[in-house]
């Protein structure tokens, strides 16, 4: 009986251990099966067979990728090899938010031997299942598709619509961690004529780039769906130097203080710090356009003029460089923090948290507590892990089975109360000590026990 109390109580000692240093280690519960990438991405066909001689083809979000809690786009397209014209229904079933199944019907016309392509924002909550369905006239199944979206779940991903007449020149801004790489960059070429003209469309982008591009290609539907987007909380970020008016012309209205003169060769300071040699190698000569943006702000300067000028618009902001960021694309090749440099002063830290605030649920704020302090301490000063995690333990097996049977081996079990404040009371001590040192750790010390 004594035996079976006493491996009762290692054993509540070792869950212990493990609930409590399983933040600090960064452990978290997915599984192997989420991939590489925290996700998959395919597509399943099944049921009966299929005999009224229609193909349907699906896909979602941008190439395979899609955001929970955001409105994603459906692409289906329908080829028909019946002789006979036919009317149905396309029918997408997906769970939202509130953990209901929503249904969304779209009605289908296909001439004999037609096709069509349709595209639907669906919004999709935290499931990453959708099923597609092809119903005839009667409401009969005809099709069924099973989409298992590939939603990133170990590090939130900033997605950026590139909009450039050479996108291939921007692929450094990909896989770029912003924000001490709480966030990473996805991005996704764009092409004008693909390009949503509703605000609804453009849901599942965080940024939009354009760069090296002649707005004049957009309609006026897809401007205002832009200025639309970004007043509902989106971001836009524009390139300019050399094709300046190209890529101001949709926006020179809604954006420009005034005109603005013809853009010159500057010498540009991109930052002391990726000075190799001297202070001369951080400067690189660019074309500029100086651009006065209505309610602007400079948040990344050069040492004459702001190189980086951001204003609000509703919910959300619109950033202005004076140069193209095709014409910087050798020095972030190589220096891709640059790229981080310039997301976090356009976008600011609360705009970043948010993107990732949905992967730490309610521990959020501590997260960002621990964060920030960890941002403004001395790492250097930081005690070694297997250092804490040795007094961890040793306070658990004491605190636990360890002055238990000390005490009984004595004789003096009466004192257990007694001797389990004292223990306490010395490793509060010990952990201030500790704290006095480096407040940072002191505070890691005390998230291993309330996180």
């Amino acid at each position: 009986m004594k035996l079976r109390k006493i491996s009762l109580i290692c054993a509540m000692a070792l869950t212990l251990a493990g609930s409590s240093l399983l933040p600090v280690f960064g452990m978290t519960a997915n599984g192997p099966e989420n991939g590489e990438n925290g996700g998959s991405s395919y597509s399943e066909e099944y049921g009966g067979e299929n005999t009224s001689g229609i193909g349907m083809e699906v896909t979602y979000g941008y190439d395979g990728n899609a955001k929970a809690d955001r409105y994603v786009p459906v692409n289906f397209s329908l080829k028909s090899q019946s002789a006979s014209p036919f009317n149905g229904t396309v029918r997408v079933e997906a769970m939202e938010s509130d953990y209901d199944i929503y249904q969304y019907d779209y009605p289908i016309t296909l001439d004999a031997m037609g096709s069509v392509e349709k595209s639907l924002d669906i919004p999709v909550g935290r499931a990453d299942i959708l099923y597609v369905k092809l119903l005839d006239s009667q409401g009969t199944e005809l099709i069924r598709k099973r989409l298992k979206m590939n939603v990133p779940t170990d590090v939130a991903e900033l997605y950026a619509g590139i909009l450039s007449d050479a996108p291939e020149k921007l692929s450094y801004m990909e896989g770029v961690g912003v924000n001490y790489s709480a966030v990473k960059i996805r991005t996704f070429p764009m092409q004008a004529e693909k390009l949503p003209d509703h605000v609804i469309g453009l849901d599942l982008l965080d940024v939009l780039v354009i760069t090296d591009y002649d707005t004049r290609k957009l309609s006026k539907d897809q401007i205002s769906a832009i200025m639309e987007w970004v007043k509902d909380g989106g971001t836009l970020l524009l390139g300019t130097g050399a094709r300046a008016d190209d890529t101001l012309y949709a926006f020179r209205s809604d954006l420009l203080n005034e005109d603005y003169e013809v853009p010159a060769e500057k010498s540009v300071d991109m930052g002391v710090e990726y000075a190799t040699n001297g202070p001369g190698d951080s400067f690189m000569n660019l074309v500029c356009a100086d651009i006065s943006l209505k309610g602007g702000t400079g948040v990344l300067s050069n040492d004459q003029f702001p190189v980086l000028t951001a204003a609000v618009r509703g919910k959300g902001v619109v950033g202005v460089a004076a140069y193209d960021f095709v014409d910087i694309a050798p020095f972030c090749e190589t220096q891709r923090s640059y790229v981080d440099k310039m997301f976090t002063a356009l976008l600011g830290e609360t705009r970043l948290n948010n993107l990732s605030s949905y992967l730490y649920s309610g521990n959020s704020s501590q997260f960002w507590s621990v964060q920030n302090m960890l941002n403004t301490g001395d790492v250097d000063k930081l005690p070694g892990l297997a250092f804490y995690s040795i007094v961890i333990l040793t306070y658990i097996v004491l605190v636990g089975p360890g002055t238990y049977l000390i005490l009984k081996r004595k004789d003096k079990r009466r004192y257990y109360r007694t001797a389990i404040v004292s223990v306490s009371l010395l490793f509060t001590v010990v952990v201030y000590f500790m704290g006095a040192k480096n407040p940072v750790s002191g505070y890691l010390f005390y998230l291993c026990h309330n996180f």
